[in-house]
């Protein structure tokens, strides 16, 4: 946070890696089909995806809503920008995500609820 880096920024300065590399490594090591491989290992770049673009889309897109809503944390504070192409390759707008809103609030408070319950 003093440095103002992103946690993708602060985990290469730091690591040398960032948690996307390192999902990588672990899906690799513990044989997860391609697809879902690619889809942790670019749902900060979705653009770099190939195998599949849609499923690193959405994952993209819930990564950010997700801590938009404040369901989880980067570890940073910085608010994620969903990149354009995540849209077109979902075929959905920014406004969707919107319209959307009334139904994903309360999913997101049952499954923070079930969450709080286990931990």
């Amino acid at each position: 946070q003093t440095n103002r880096l992103s946690i993708l920024e602060a985990e290469e300065s730091a690591l040398g890696l960032n948690h996307a590399r390192l999902g990588q490594e672990l899906a690799q090591s513990w044989g997860i089909p391609s697809r879902l491989i690619e889809a942790i290992t670019y749902h900060h770049a979705p653009a770099r995806a190939e195998v599949d673009p849609e499923l690193a889309s959405l994952v993209h897109i819930a990564d950010a809503v997700s801590r938009n809503l404040g369901a989880g944390s980067g570890g940073d504070p910085f608010t994620p920008v969903i990149h354009g192409l995540a849209f077109t390759h979902l075929a959905v707008e920014a406004s969707d995500l919107i319209k959307w809103d009334d139904e994903i609030q309360p999913e997101v408070q049952k499954d923070m609820a079930f969450l709080s319950a286990i931990a």
